[in-house]
This record gives structure tokens, sequence and C-alpha cells, in this order.
């Protein structure tokens, strides 16, 4: 739950015969984590599959249509056909939806230059030289085309480009005019209007074959325009099901095929290395046993704590919303305690603390179940997981509750850890509701001592920094061995009473806190003694630098006062928001009650959002700069097994 699953690294020596059965069945056990090979003298870097080139073109064909016919990537159950059916329509698919795609761009580009009245401009990238012939008697057709396919053999051509779109003026002779029309029909020739013709290219010689208006023109390229994309829009609703299974089916094989560059090789031998669940280990060398018989050297040994190997956690469930806090920091590496567990606690636990009013906390769980349910469980603006938030509420709630807090107002609940103050403002009238009660000038509202919040807020910070010490402390026992621990990790803990004392001695902690504190505190000697021990274990394990950070644990814990400070600032803005709203209310007429009611709403809402923002980022930083530097150095790498990407 907190420690990674034991890994075993694990070594397999085979002959090349037996390199693709033994990629296949590594692909469907999804259990070897694959280390990459580095090039050595001895073995070089595997080559991939024969069929990788011919899987890959495939693959980039199935992306190139899907993109083409705006397909949306969706996962889907791959082919089960031969390799050879995907290829053979693909083809086929190809082919039909790229011309279609090229038609489309090029009945674009020759519209646009129509609708912006830009066809005298693209003549004029044409110039006309003709030779001693007779073409006063030629038919000539200008316009555009998509592509050439042998038109200048029916008579003389005179072509320019404009914008990616090919000009032309081809002059042809009567008895070759139908011949013309229909070699230009196939190359998709738009004429231009006969208004324009004269005036951008005045030395045209003939008459023009095909004499249309522009609106006319536009109106053919539009339709045309429309046939095309309903060709495509045909074409992907009829293929979106096999594109996305064929992709499916194409992504596993090409992974399987390229799958051997991240193996070693000799001539005639393979060697793929990695790392495997121990508990999983007997069950892949049955399987490629199964597989290879007795051809296959397969070698496994434990991975001790120290090694980097890669990390696969069993989270329990409820904890699982909270390990995108980790991954925004760094995951863990093998020997290290995963902190997640102890985030889905505290953080909850922390943001309510600092939001404690049960109205905003109803509001925040009916955002957080909607958010989850339009997000699907992902975190809102890549921060704040949904299901986390719903944690978080609920601990908003519970801490309303215990404060008494309803939008900033006095509920009436009975509080015996913290003494009542009374807080008046200047008003008139009565009011009776949920938010304010008013009382002729003087309304009585709930707060609680500053005093006791500061004092938990340090006392929670004293606990949550010494359960980061003492996590640290197993972590170097386990990674580097009790020596270490006790050299970098013990001292700091040593010093923890001491650091309780002072605040005792500062008063920071008062009444009943100071006797809570001093009831668990050694004797005065005793905790010199510690200080001094602790103080030498500093030096001893980190030198000078551990001397300069001393004081920064004294600052880690009056850190933890931003836990009194946010709270106390969201109830104050609340306040406000009820008394200037209890004032506008008590003037008894209409305008009053408006601008009451726009206040309270206001003033809440900006409250609200600071109350989410808040608690959410100061919750956070007490983890990565308080919590975590106490034992957590991160940077390890996922467990990802081969095949299970697929």
């Amino acid at each position: 739950m907190i420690l990674p699953e034991p890994m075993s690294r694990v070594t397999i020596l085979g002959p090349k015969t037996l390199l693709r059965p033994v990629v296949d069945e590594l692909h469907g056990l999804k259990l070897l984590h694959i280390k990459d090979h580095a090039k050595s003298s001895d073995m070089d870097i595997g080559e991939p599959l024969p069929e990788y080139d011919e899987v890959a073109q495939l693959l980039v064909r199935v992306r190139t249509i899907s993109s083409n016919l705006e397909l949306k990537e969706e996962k889907a159950k791959a082919f089960d056909g031969e390799i050879a059916a995907v290829r053979s329509r693909v083809d086929s698919l190809y082919s039909e939806v790229s011309e279609a795609v090229a038609r489309r761009a090029y009945l674009q580009k020759v519209l646009d230059i129509f609708s912006h009245n830009r066809q005298r401009a693209a003549l004029k990238s044409m110039t006309l030289e003709y030779d001693d012939g007779d073409y006063e008697k030629h038919h000539v057709f200008v316009g555009f085309v998509q592509r050439e396919h042998g038109i200048g053999e029916l008579g003389r051509l005179f072509k320019g480009e404009f914008e990616g779109v090919h000009a032309i003026a081809l002059s042809v002779p009567p008895e070759k005019v139908a011949a013309a029309k229909s070699a230009l029909d196939a190359d998709d020739f738009f004429p231009v209007d006969s208004d324009t013709v004269p005036r951008a290219l005045p030395g045209l010689r003939g008459k023009l074959a095909e004499p249309k208006r522009l609106d006319l023109i536009e109106k053919s390229l539009k339709e045309a325009l429309k046939k095309v994309s309903g060709v495509l829009d045909t074409a992907a609703k009829e293929h979106a099901t096999f594109l996305a299974a064929a992709n499916s089916r194409l992504v596993t094989e090409n992974r399987k095929a390229e799958a051997p560059l991240r193996f070693g090789a000799t001539e005639k031998t393979f060697l793929v290395a990695g790392w495997v669940p121990s508990a999983e280990v007997a069950r892949l060398q049955g399987r490629l046993g199964h597989v290879a018989g007795e051809k296959l050297l397969i070698e496994h040994e434990r991975v001790s704590p120290h090694e980097n190997a890669p990390v696969k956690q069993n989270l329990p469930r409820i904890a699982r919303p909270f390990k995108h806090f980790l991954d925004m920091f760094a995951g863990p590496l093998y020997g290290e305690v995963n902190p997640t567990v102890f985030i889905a606690l505290t953080f909850p636990l922390f943001f309510g603390f600092m939001l404690g009013d049960v109205g905003y906390g109803l509001v925040v769980l009916a955002l957080a179940v909607l958010i989850l349910k339009a997000t699907k469980g992902k975190p809102l603006i890549g921060l704040l997981p949904p299901a986390a938030l719903i944690f978080a509420a609920l601990c908003t709630i519970f801490f309303g509750a215990v404060f008494g807090e309803f939008f900033g107002a006095e509920i009436g609940l009975y509080h015996p850890l913290f003494p009542r103050v009374e807080l008046e403002f200047l008003g008139h009238g009565t009011h009776d509701g949920l938010l304010i009660v008013a009382d002729g000038k003087n309304v009585v509202m709930g707060g609680v001592n500053s005093d006791a919040l500061l004092a938990i807020s340090v006392l929670v910070g004293v606990v949550h920094i010494l359960i980061g010490m003492f996590t640290g402390f197993y972590n170097s026992w386990r990674m580097h061995g009790l020596k270490q621990a006790v050299m970098h990790k013990a001292g700091w803990i040593l010093l923890m009473p001491g650091m309780l004392w002072l605040m005792v001695k500062m008063s920071l902690l008062k009444g009943g806190y100071a006797a809570l504190a001093n009831s668990v505190l050694p004797p005065d000697l005793v905790i010199y003694i510690m200080l001094g021990i602790g103080v030498l274990l500093i030096v001893i394990g980190e030198g000078i630098t551990g001397v300069v950070e001393l004081p920064a644990l004294l600052s880690n814990l009056f850190s933890y006062a931003r836990l009194m400070a946010v709270g106390l600032a969201s109830v104050l803005l609340a306040l406000v928001a009820n008394q200037m709203a209890a004032q506008a209310f008590g003037s008894g007429n209409i305008v009053g009650y408006i601008f009451g009611a726009v206040v309270l709403l206001l003033f809440h809402l900006i409250n609200l959002l600071l109350g989410i923002l808040s608690p959410f980022l100061h919750s956070l930083r007490l983890h990565y700069v308080e919590y975590f530097t106490k034992f957590y150095s991160g940077g390890g790498k996922q467990y990802a097994p081969f095949g299970a990407e697929d």
C-alpha cells in the first residue's frame, strides 16, 4: 500500500529463431518492463522484425486517412484479421480519400479566387507568346485546372500558377474542341467568366470556347465542393469503425515489430533484460517455457531497495485520486515510501480546516460532483482531481460544523474545543434568517479564538513533520542501512521536542495547549541533551549544510500557521459581506434589499473562489515544501510493462 510491489530483475537469452514468438508472448503477458539495451563491444542493438516498415507505413496511412476525414481518436477493439486484409482495404481507401481531399482543396482555392475577385490577377500569371500560326479561328479555353494530363498535345497551351492553382489558356482548332473539353473535364477545369478574360488577357487570339457568367461559375463550384464534401462525410461514417480498429491493431503490431530495437543481439542470439513483479516471475518462466521449451536461458534476481527499479504501486481505491498530486511533483523511487496514502488523509483535512464552513462545503461538494460527471474523473485544469475535491468538501462541512459557520454566520452549535468571542457591528432593524441574526444595533455572531487556532495549527505541523521525519528515517534505513539513517535522519527527529518546548516558551502555545505540550515533553535537562545530540548528529552527517538548515526547521513549523491565517481570512470576508448585507436589509426599502442581495451573492462568490484556490495551494505547499523535504526524493520510473499500453 505505501511500499512498492517487490520487483525482480530478469534476463532472457535465446536464439534469433525464437525472437518473434518470444516478443508475441511477452506482449501478451504484459509483465516485463523492458530495460533498453546499450550497445557494447560484445553485443549490438537488435533490429526490428521484418514487417516493421510495412506496418509503420500502413499506420501512417491509417492516421492520414483519419485526419483527412476529421475522425476523433478513439479506442476500439483491434482488427483481428490478417494484416494483408488491412493493407488491401487501407490502400484502396487511402487513394479514394486522398483524391477527394486534394479535389476539395483545389475547389476551395478556385472558389476563393472568384469570391475575392482575384481571377484577373490569376490570369496575369500567364504570358501569351504566339508563333506565326493562324489562331484567329481557334477556340480558347481559359480557366483553372487541378492537374495537366497531356492537354498541351491538343493545341497551343499557355499556363501559369496563382496561389497554388494552375491557370491555363488552351487554344485548339474547331475540330479538336470536343476532345479538349473531354480532357479538361478530366482535369477538373473551371472557366473564368467572359467579362474578365478580355481585360486580363488583351492579347488573346481566337474566341472563348465556354463563355460563362461569374454567378454561374461560382454556383457550379459550390455544388462541386458540396458534393466532394459529401463523399468525405460518407466515407467517414462508413469507415470510422474500421479505421479505429485498424489503428489499434497496427499500433500493437508496430510496437511488437520495433521491440527488438530495445534488445541486445549478436549474429544468432538475442538478449532482453528488464523487471517483473517478483510474484509473477514463475508465471513468466512457465509461459516462455511453453513457447520455447528449454531453448531459452532465463535468469532472475530480487531487486534491493537501493536500486533504481520501476515502481508498481497498489494504492487503495480511496487514495487513487490523490496520486495526481504526487505525479505533479515526482514519482517515488523504488525504495521509498509512497506518500499518496498520507496525502489522501491530510490534504482534505488541511483544506477543510482552512475553509471550514458548512455552506461553502455544500457548494464545493455540489461543484465537485458536477465536475466529476463532466470530466469523468480527470483533473480540473490539470490540477485538482474532482474526486479529491469531494473529500475536501466533506472535510470542509465537518470543520464548518465544528466551527459553527454557515456562509460566515453562526449556526448556534456548541463547540467545547474553542472559546467563543462576540463580534459587534453597527446596524438597525431586525432580520432573522440563515445568514444573519440582528437585534437592534448589536449583532452577536460566532467566532473562534485565534490563539486556539494558532496552537492547533502549530501542533498539527509538529505531528505532520514528525511523520515525515520518521518516514525519512525508514526510507534511509531500507535504502542505505541503519548507520546512514541515524547519521542523516535521527538528529532532526531529536530536535523536534526542543522545537515544541521552544514554542511553549515563546507563548505560541497557551493555556490548555501549553499544558498538553508539557505533558508529552520530557524534563528540560533531557531536552537539552536531545538538542545537543541532535545537532552533533546533523553536523557529523551533513556538515555545515545541516547547521545552516537548522533555522529552517522552526520556519517549517511556523509555516503551518497558514492553516489559521487562511481560515480566518475567509471567515472575515464572509462576515464583512454579511454585515454589509444586514445593514442594507435593515433599511426597509426595496433598494436596500436588492443591494443587500447583490452584496451577499458577489462577496460570497468571490470568497468561495478564493476559498477553493487558496486552501488548495497552501495545502499543496505544506505537503511539497514542509512535509516532502523530510523524507521524499522522487524521480522514480513508473512500472510500464511491454504490452500494457495496448
